[in-house]
């Protein structure tokens, strides 16, 4: 099982780094809550990536930080806590 989603999630990886290069962040505006949403938790489960995860979050807090688009700003809530706990972890 974990061998499967090892390789489900690098590929949803390199899939997320493509749409990343060619697009940006896919905001709310441009796929819909739920797409935008499913794409973080992609970026969420690159666990083994943390320099993509990384990109992503300052992605996140430009974006936040400049649009007031409803439900950004609790995704980079969520992204932050992400970020804290995944901090904490690595202690």
């Amino acid at each position: 099982y974990f061998k499967t989603m090892g390789m489900v999630d690098r590929q949803n990886t390199k899939e997320a780094k493509r749409i990343i290069a060619r697009h940006g962040w896919p905001m709310f505006t441009l796929v819909g809550k739920r797409a935008a949403h499913s794409f973080w938790l992609l970026v969420q489960h690159a666990d083994y990536d943390r320099a993509f995860q990384e990109k992503c979050l300052k992605l996140i807090r430009k974006r936040a930080a400049s649009d007031n688009t409803p439900g950004l700003r609790r995704l980079q809530r969520s992204v932050d806590a992400d970020a804290v706990l995944g901090f904490l972890e690595n202690k």
